[in-house]
């Protein structure tokens, strides 16, 4: 239907979701629901999306029109896949292989990377609704079923405030590593700590003891944002030696 609303409204997260949940109504409300998406937040507004989702129907067909949508708007996957979690639509898809498909095809292989072990597409789901999965390096559970990830980040936050503004203070403690290295401690004190310290609300902090330079053991900790707002709970926030 792009020829009747064109490309600029055709590429939108809105128009798609739109026209999958419609498409399995009735098609006389296709051009309904196209209006209401041409004019302006269809999924906040004139579409009632949790009414449409559960005849979404079959999930192999939502992942290949999906994949059609993303042939003609390659750049638009991130912000479809955004939209898609946001909205509940992957979530209302029945079945976790067609999930996983989707997150899969919205952020080049995320579902296949970081499900393993104890992750499940469900955490992943998590982590695509609270952070960035896009700009994330790793899932991680902890034993008591948290979720946490490290994501890129910036100068404040996350690997690269890590690399940073912690480098060196890790490296002279716990002697030369590679960036591998040091997020695998990092990931190590989260699955199983030595002990947490819980601020509710701010942060947690993971903190585990590793062998130094000196051949010594030494507390390395890790913290992880504990709020709702703002860097999402379960995101990694630093790390460094010591408590």
């Amino acid at each position: 239907m792009n020829w009747f609303v064109g490309d600029e409204a055709g590429s939108s997260a809105s128009y798609f979701i739109g026209w999958m949940a419609s498409g399995w109504v009735l098609a006389g409300d296709v051009r309904d629901t196209i209006e209401t998406i041409y004019q302006g937040d269809a999924l906040g507004t004139g579409l009632n999306v949790a009414a449409l989702l559960p005849v979404f129907g079959d999930g192999e067909k939502v992942v290949k029109n999906a994949g059609k949508h993303l042939i003609k708007y390659p750049e638009k996957a991130a912000e479809l896949g955004k939209a898609m979690v946001k909205y509940g639509a992957i979530d209302a898809l029945p079945y976790d292989g067609v999930k996983v498909a989707l997150l899969n095809l919205y952020w080049e292989g995320a579902a296949t990377r970081f499900i393993k072990e104890s992750v499940t597409s469900a955490d992943v789901l998590k982590v695509a609704k609270s952070g960035s999965l896009e700009k994330t390096l790793n899932v991680i559970k902890h034993s008591d079923g948290t979720v946490v990830w490290l994501e890129k980040g910036t100068s404040t936050w996350g690997w690269q405030h890590i690399f940073e503004g912690h480098w060196s203070d890790i490296t002279n403690k716990f002697g030369s590593k590679t960036e591998a290295q040091v997020q695998d401690m990092i990931y190590s004190t989260i699955k199983a700590p030595d002990r947490t310290i819980l601020n509710t609300g701010e942060e947690i902090q993971y903190i585990k003891k590793f062998i130094d330079k000196n051949g010594q053991l030494y507390e390395f900790s890790v913290i992880v944002s504990d709020r709702t707002a703002g860097i999402g709970k379960g995101n990694v926030l630093t790390a460094y030696p010591g408590v």
